[in-house]
């Protein structure tokens, strides 16, 4: 799991669940992630796509989305 692989070596990783975050929504999770200056990694690339857009339209700032595809990592 990508969380364990980053968490090894030496990132400090948050995952959704870990902070009650799972039903929050892509929209929540990108606020979330600004408001703690946290990048967020996601497999779903149309979604963060989409708002990330539509935050460099609206002016606004985040930390980053990461985008992979659902491979196996180590």
């Amino acid at each position: 799991m990508l969380a364990e692989v980053l968490r090894n070596r030496g990132c400090t990783v948050t995952r959704v669940f870990e902070v009650g975050r799972y039903d929050k929504g892509d929209s929540g999770q990108l606020a979330y992630a600004g408001k703690h200056k946290m990048t967020i990694v996601t497999h779903n690339t149309k979604d963060y796509a989409i708002l990330s857009k539509s935050y460099v339209e609206l002016g606004k700032n985040h930390f980053g989305i990461i985008v992979s595809d659902q491979n196996s990592f180590s």
